[in-house]
Formats: structure tokens, sequence, C-alpha cells
């Protein structure tokens, strides 16, 4: 009986950290792509430092602009974590608005 419930709880916390996993990857996922829409508006106009900013969003988070882009267009091919994905984005934008660190 006792062999049973530890296995139980094994899988247990398995799947919280596997849920737990996906949710900072998420909350990440929703910075990094903030963050870049800022830096994309802020520094069009200048390729140099817009391309500096960049590699210092994608170093600060370490994530590879490319596996980014990739973990992105995976969010086009299921509707709910699509939709989650954008409220957590316009969320964060609409709090940092609010709290005055960008216009």
């Amino acid at each position: 009986m006792q062999v049973k419930n530890i296995k139980i709880l094994i899988l247990i916390i398995i799947l919280f950290l596997g849920c737990s996993s996906k949710k900072n990857d998420d909350d990440t996922l929703v910075k990094v792509f903030v963050e870049k829409l800022i830096i994309d508006e802020t520094y069009f106009r200048d390729k140099k430092i817009l391309t500096a900013k960049k590699e210092e969003l994608f170093n600060k988070y370490k994530i590879a602009e490319k596996d980014f882009e990739i973990a992105l267009k995976a969010k086009l091919y299921n509707k709910d974590e699509y939709n989650d994905f954008f409220r957590m984005s316009n969320k964060l934008l609409y709090d940092l608005k609010n709290s005055g660190a960008i216009n």
C-alpha cells in the first residue's frame, strides 16, 4: 500500500512541476513579446540600437530569438493557448501603461 501511495505522490509532483514549468515559460514568452514590441516601437529608426536592444532582451531572458519565434508561432496552432497568450500580453501592456513605465 505504501508503494502505491509513493507512486501517486511522485506522479503528482511530476505533473505539478510540468504545469509550473509551462506557466513560467508562458510568462517569460509574454514578457519577451511585450518588451520586444516596446523595443521595436522605440528604436525602429535606428537599426544599430534596435539590434543591440533586442540582443540584450534575449540575453536577459536566456532565449534565442529563433526559439522565441518558434514558440510564438506554436501558439497559433492552439486557439486556447493563442487567446491566453494575447490576453496575458494585453494585460502586461495595460499594467505597464498604468504604472507609467511606458507611454
